[in-house]
């Protein structure tokens, strides 16, 4: 059988303090839901555009767009608690629920336009910024709410991780780490570079 093509996706990382926070969440929760596969800190992100199978020629182009891309100087992220993908009663995916700030929300369809502009795929679901924390619900049903299980993570506030740079990652099936980045964008270093709220802009 021959290998499957290497996917990709552009993504922004986390801090080491939020991996460690978050899995943290993992080991608190586990006891409550019924996963086959938690994620690995270390892959811990939140995806802005899955492009999938791209040959060598178009991640070429998709590099050459990405760098032009300026990301807000104070993006911040800002993790609230808990939810779910798929059935209610069987979700597919647990992950960490992220506010869906404007920053955020104008680089996420800088990065749509960009890359819709090359030929992927438009993504016709509503964006829901999120990190994931677990896949593949194995057995029996789920018995407690979202909204119960943030409760148990005894949060005063939500977790905050500033925003540095975004990534273009490969992924690595069968590796403990499954998400590799191949070329990296940090923020560039200009002090006024923020959301102007008047104009709904980055500036």
């Amino acid at each position: 059988m021959l290998p499957e093509d290497p996917h990709y996706f552009i993504g922004i990382p986390v801090s080491e303090h939020v991996e460690e926070q978050l899995g943290k969440w993992q080991e608190i929760l586990s006891p409550y839901v019924n996963y086959r596969r938690w994620l690995n800190p270390e892959d811990f992100h939140l995806t802005l555009k899955f492009l999938g199978s791209v040959s060598d020629e178009k991640l070429w182009q998709v590099k050459e767009r990405l760098a032009k891309i300026s990301i807000p100087h104070d993006l911040t992220l800002h993790i609230t608690g808990v939810n779910f993908f798929g059935k209610e009663d069987q979700p597919r995916v647990m992950y960490a629920d992220i506010a869906p700030t404007e920053p955020l929300l104008a680089l996420q369809g800088k990065v749509e336009q960009e890359m819709v502009s090359l030929g992927f795929d438009i993504e016709r679901r509503p964006y829901r910024p999120h990190i994931t924390l677990a896949k593949k619900w194995e057995k029996d049903k789920k018995y407690i709410s979202a909204d119960r299980l943030t409760e148990k993570l005894e949060l005063d506030q939500p977790i905050d991780c500033s925003v540095n740079q975004m990534n273009l990652y490969t992924v690595k099936r069968g590796h403990n780490k499954s998400y590799e980045p191949v070329a990296v964008y940090p923020k560039l270093n200009i002090v006024n570079q923020t959301w102007d709220e008047e104009n709904g802009a980055i500036n």
